[in-house]
């Protein structure tokens, strides 16, 4: 199964190397933001 990043990451993350984008904080996902990151 394969995961188009372009569709699921923001723009710059992108054209990050996987382990970056692995290690990347929530926010980097499409319509999240940082504070929709943070434990409650």
């Amino acid at each position: 199964m394969a995961i188009d990043l372009d569709k699921v990451l923001d723009k710059a993350w992108a054209d990050k190397p996987l382990a970056d984008v692995l290690a990347a904080p929530v926010a980097a996902l499409k319509g999240v933001s940082e504070k929709d990151g943070e434990r409650s």
